[in-house]
């Protein structure tokens, strides 16, 4: 079994659309099935489940961190109205789940109620996701071919994303940056989320 973009398409769109949105929500979608190639996006019981959605958060949380590097973009967190929208979609991080894999993680000596982890789920979660952070970025450099692809891509997205590098010629007059001239003029401008990119994404 697998959680599919279609899966997390409301909450993508809350999560990745910084500016315009189809550019943004069309990087996070490939990302996605780049890790979906690789079976981070697989799991086999309940527990796996709930790993796989905390990548799909701290994969949006990256983005934005992006964005906040790149752009001067806050990143604007909000992992409580997340978890609402995940729950619209039918999808729940049980507390009860989350105190297992905090346990087996950071190895709790007493148990958490499930009220207190109720209470504590926005801190937990974004406690728990960052443990995914570098899974998630090891099979975005080998989904999108190295390190610097990966900046590229991600630059492109918050203009124009065209993954196929296809010539789409019908809503644009200017031409469009592409992967090779992003990388062949890593500017001041771009030195410093290029930067970050190259030391694994870390936590802001």
């Amino acid at each position: 079994m697998k959680i599919t973009w279609a899966d997390l398409l409301e909450l993508g769109e809350e999560i990745f659309i910084i500016w315009t949105g189809t550019s943004e929500l069309k990087w996070a979608e490939t990302a996605w099935q780049k890790l979906e190639e690789q079976g981070f996006t697989s799991y086999k019981d309940d527990l796996q489940k709930h790993i796989v959605l905390l990548r799909f958060f701290i994969l949006g949380v990256m983005y934005r961190e992006f964005c906040q590097m790149a752009f001067e973009e806050p990143a604007d967190l909000d992992i409580s109205y997340w978890l609402d929208i995940l729950e619209g979609e039918g999808l729940y991080l049980s507390p009860f789940r989350l105190g297992q894999i905090a346990d087996s993680q950071y190895r709790i000596d007493e148990a958490l109620d499930a009220e207190t982890v109720e209470e504590l789920l926005p801190s937990i979660v974004s406690d728990l996701m960052e443990e995914q952070r570098d899974i998630v970025f090891s099979g975005l450099k080998v989904g999108f071919g190295s390190e610097s692809l990966l900046f590229a891509h991600l630059w492109l997205s918050a203009r124009s994303y065209d993954d196929d590098d296809d010539d789409d010629d019908d809503d644009d007059d200017k031409p469009r940056e592409t992967v090779e001239e992003v990388l062949a003029s890593v500017t001041y401008d771009k030195m410093p989320a290029f930067q970050w990119v190259s030391q694994r994404m870390p936590s802001l």
